[in-house]
């Protein structure tokens, strides 16, 4: 009889272990990416292990990746460039793909057709290049006073972005800039940060002014709010979602902070950071799925990303490694 109780002690210990520590069925851990201007630094969502993954930079604000390919890329404001760079590459990977960006305050990867997006806030741009910076082109001017954020959804072909000019809106339109319309036009102010949950098919904006933080659909119905507390959001600036939490970063209390997606409880401030949090990610390989390309009248058409079979054996180790 004690061993029966026992056992049933110890699956209860297991299974409470593997609630809390969030680590996905495949065994590789989360990581939260975000930017503090002069460096990139990573958390594990599951034991809040903090790393620097690069540093001595000038003033980085977006950042996004592809996880299967194994690239990062950011933007700096200071420079007006968009770099790209291997994720456990030595230093001398790192490269600048583009030059001569207006205010990059946005970016966003497309990893099924090795695109990269950005925001070019002071000029009223959306732009686009392959991963190497050839093949760029502006996809949107009309429409744009002051756009922020952006996101991408290679697999049903859309991208999405935030706009905080005299009429605050969240806008979408196809990849290659086609079918623009505007999905919310209401109850935001500065919608500072975007997020897409793929599995949802659902978008959450943080709004830097209302301190709140909202969802739609991806057609900009169904909405509510998530969270409306003064006290858990103060000067946000990025959101970034994984599984069921959502979490973003924070100028008032220099910290990122989570909360549930659907009930907004379980707040809780998960790092403090030294700068500024700019912008964040979460990086594993559930967030970037392989799926069935979406029709061809959303797309730019080049050469398909290789998947995860045909990438070097350094990357067949999924950790981020720290700077030396």
């Amino acid at each position: 009889m004690k061993s029966l109780y026992w056992l049933i002690g110890l699956v209860a210990v297991l299974l409470v272990i593997s609630t809390v520590t969030c680590v996905p069925d495949n065994g590789i851990r989360p990581y939260l990416l975000w930017a503090d201007r002069s460096h990139i630094r990573s958390l594990q969502i599951d034991t809040l292990l903090e790393q620097i993954v690069f540093g001595n930079m000038s003033n980085v604000i977006a950042i996004d990746f592809d996880y299967h390919d194994g690239y990062l890329f950011w933007t700096d404001v200071i420079s007006n460039q968009l770099f790209r760079k291997i994720v456990n590459g030595p230093a001398v990977d790192e490269m600048v793909i583009v030059s001569d960006i207006k205010t990059p305050e946005g970016i966003a990867v497309d990893w099924l057709y090795n695109h990269v997006y950005w925001v070019n806030s002071a000029a009223d741009q959306i732009e686009v290049a392959t991963y190497d910076g050839k093949m760029r082109r502006i996809l949107v001017t009309e429409g744009l006073d002051a756009p922020r954020a952006i996101v991408v959804d290679p697999l049903h072909g859309w991208m999405f972005w935030t706009d905080w000019g005299k009429k605050p809106m969240i806008s979408r339109c196809g990849l290659n800039g086609k079918h623009q319309s505007v999905i919310v036009d209401e109850g935001l102010a500065w919608p500072n940060g975007l997020t897409l949950d793929y599995v949802d098919q659902r978008l959450y904006w943080i709004d830097a002014k209302f301190d709140a933080i909202k969802s739609v659909d991806t057609n900009g119905g169904s909405g509510y709010t998530v969270l409306h507390d003064t006290q858990s959001i103060s000067h946000p600036f990025a959101i970034t979602l994984f599984e069921d939490n959502l979490y973003w970063t924070d100028w008032g209390t220099n910290s990122i902070n989570k909360v549930n997606k659907l009930r907004g409880d379980g707040f809780k401030r998960v790092a403090v950071s030294p700068l500024n949090p700019m912008g964040i990610r979460v990086y594993h390989e559930n967030v970037q799925k392989n799926g069935k390309l979406p029709q061809k009248d959303l797309l730019i058409i080049s050469r398909p990303s290789r998947r995860a079979s045909e990438l070097m054996s350094w990357h067949s180790v999924r950790r981020l490694s720290v700077v030396s």
